[in-house]
């Protein structure tokens, strides 16, 4: 998954659509966790920007990101949800203030890294611009059906071939973050 720009724009404008169309999971599991309605949150490389257009939809206040400007236009474009804030961020270093945001989340964003050092790079980033709950979905290494079908379809399609996590490594990752 570690692509230029251009790549990540063609990928996701090319497959945007079917992402739109998905359920919005991420979005439906974070309006179970969280139902105060005045949190803030802040999807980090959110891409089609799905789940946070599904929560300012509900009427939560939802900003979603990404660090590429065009895919944050063209998902913008395609939601056309006046009450979902967009922003492009570099998730390593936003420039937003310290405890920004009340929840900060990503689907699958640290799949794009292979390097531990990277992930705690954002991570570090993540925790400092977040004032209550910091969300980190990635894909579960322990599903090994899951993991044949990625490898499979990486063989024709890069967004495929990224990175699983097992829940000791996320453990460790996620440790000096607790609070």
């Amino acid at each position: 998954c570690l692509i230029t720009k251009e790549q990540w724009r063609q990928a996701w404008s090319s497959h945007q659509q079917n992402y739109l169309n998905a359920i919005p999971r991420t979005g439906y599991q974070l309006e179970m966790l969280f139902t105060d309605r005045t949190l803030r949150f802040l999807e980090l490389g959110g891409a089609t920007l799905r789940d946070a257009n599904y929560l300012a939809g509900r009427g939560y206040d939802a900003t979603g990101s990404d660090y590429e400007p065009e895919t944050v236009r063209i998902a913008a474009a395609a939601v056309a949800n006046a009450a979902l804030k967009t922003m492009v961020l570099d998730a390593f270093a936003t420039g937003l203030p310290d405890v920004a945001f009340d929840v900060t989340y990503h689907n699958g964003l640290w799949v794009c890294f292979g390097s531990d050092q990277k992930i705690r790079q954002l991570l570090a980033e993540q925790a400092r611009i977040t004032s209550r709950y910091l969300v980190v979905i990635v894909h579960n290494a322990h599903n090994e059906r899951l993991r044949r079908t990625f490898a499979e379809r990486a063989k024709t399609d890069r967004r495929y071939d990224i990175r699983f996590f097992r829940r000791p490594e996320l453990a460790g990752l996620l440790e000096p973050h607790g609070r």
